[in-house]
């Protein structure tokens, strides 16, 4: 089964970004995915994409799932989908 890749833009000085990787950890223990860290500071691309937007969570087409605070509903419909395009692929 593929796991599901999802990508946190951030920034080190950011709360509510430490808050979105701690809350996606705790859901690491129901679903399966990877969790990628991306700093905004390192990539200007990002500044102009995510900026205003920090903490940003994208899947792993790069689509955006949640900003700011995490989405859990929207997430767990994520890993449903996921999880049924998987078994039926």
């Amino acid at each position: 089964m593929m796991v599901l890749q999802l990508r946190v833009i951030g920034r080190e000085d950011c709360h509510l970004c430490h808050d979105m990787v701690a809350d996606l950890q705790v859901l690491q223990k129901r679903f399966a995915f990877d969790l990628m860290w991306l700093d905004i500071e390192d990539d200007v691309a990002l500044q102009e994409l995510w900026a205003m937007k920090i903490p940003v969570l994208l899947d792993e087409m790069g689509c955006e799932l949640c900003h700011g605070r995490l989405n859990v509903d929207v997430l767990e419909q994520r890993f449903l989908s996921h999880r049924g395009s998987v078994n039926n692929g």
